[in-house]
């Protein structure tokens, strides 16, 4: 799994995310290689499985937070 699409899929939207997540799922099929007419077409299997897996674990990231993203706070010891 490559941490570079984890770090993207972050960036995506609720809504793209499962756009994502669902046109991997269609390109995960069990062909590799496809001809049409005079032209010939390969794709990774191993590399639109790595991106769903991705997409789904920043997808369940988000579900365990809530939907929110975490806030961070700075605590302020200035009266004790």
């Amino acid at each position: 799994m490559s941490n570079d699409w984890i770090e993207i899929y972050r960036d995506y939207t609720p809504e793209e995310l499962d756009a994502e997540i669902a046109k991997l799922k269609q390109e995960a099929t069990l062909y590799t290689a496809q001809s049409i007419g005079d032209k010939g077409y390969q794709k990774s299997l191993e590399m639109v499985q790595n991106r769903l897996h991705a997409a789904i674990r920043v997808r369940s990231e988000r579900r365990q937070l809530g939907g929110q993203n975490p806030s961070w706070g700075i605590p302020d010891f200035s009266a004790l």
